[in-house]
């Protein structure tokens, strides 16, 4: 099958949970827990001059120093963070897993670095000397992201209604990176696992290319059943959003599809019987 390109985006969240971060402890204010702070005026200073940095080179480089300057910053992991943003939106994704890896090395509960290292591993890994190696990073990291997600941790200073959003979209990045890995390693079994979980949790707005993944794991597993309800919610997703390329190859397989679950059916069963007979 051909490589279906489409994964939850996650580029706005970036900045949004960067914007949420009281960045500087104010001695009158009880941060939240996990709440990652600068020290000390210069700390600030410095933090905001790197990642303010205008050109995306001397950004990157900027941010380095300002881990250089800063080792025990808290705020490492999410300087790191706001330059992946700019990267991703670069279209500079060897660049991004390499800062990804930076960030959660400084902070390796950073959700965001987390869920953006694992999808960009899982999109840019097909023709990768180290292959094996990154979808192993790929999956490590969606995993740790799900386990910080489910076990409370800290994401951002958002209201609730938003950081329930937030936390949900992160999921879905989460759980289809993985997909995404086991789809390309013919693993079957925990792609339908993984994907399932994604569907699951993208009822409001389903990604058509997930659907699909998922429906063609499911035909490997002879599940025709639930393949054929996919395939079909994937063509009717793809169709709300004009996405033609991925209808036609979706109606293709809906047709053979709907053969296999014509064939289980118990009426295809009892004519073949008569026609035995």
């Amino acid at each position: 099958m051909r490589r279906i390109v489409a994964m939850v985006r996650i580029r706005f969240l970036i900045a949004t949970v960067c914007l949420g971060c009281s960045l500087i402890l104010a001695a009158q204010d009880a941060p939240p827990t996990g709440e990652p702070q600068a020290r000390t005026q210069e700390e600030l200073d410095a933090y905001l001059a790197a990642v303010g940095q205008q050109d995306l080179a001397a950004a990157e480089a900027a941010v380095d120093a300002f881990a250089t300057q800063f080792p025990d910053s808290a705020l490492k992991a999410t300087a790191y963070v706001q330059i992946i943003q700019r990267l991703q939106a670069a279209n500079k994704p060897e660049k991004v897993i390499e800062l990804g890896r930076k960030a959660i090395a400084a902070d390796p509960k950073n959700v965001l670095a987390l869920a953006v290292t694992a999808n960009t591993l899982a999109e840019n890994s097909d023709k990768a000397a180290d292959q094996s190696a990154r979808y192993d990073e790929g999956l490590k990291d969606a995993d740790a992201a799900i386990e910080v997600i489910n076990g409370g941790g800290y994401i951002t200073s958002a209201p609730e209604d938003r950081l329930a959003r937030i936390k949900n979209a992160l999921l879905i990045t989460a759980y289809g990176s993985k997909g995404m890995i086991y789809t390309k390693r013919d693993d079957s079994v925990n792609t339908e696992i993984a994907l399932k979980k994604a569907v699951e949790l993208n009822q409001a707005s389903p990604d058509p290319a997930t659907l699909m993944r998922l429906a063609v794991a499911q035909d490997k597993l002879k599940k025709y059943r639930d393949a054929l309800a996919n395939v079909t919610a994937a063509i009717e997703a793809a169709r709300a959003q004009k996405n033609s390329q991925l209808v036609a190859m979706a109606e293709n397989h809906r047709v053979r599809l709907a053969a296999l679950v014509a064939k289980e059916s118990p009426t295809s069963s009892k004519k073949a019987r008569a026609t035995k007979k």
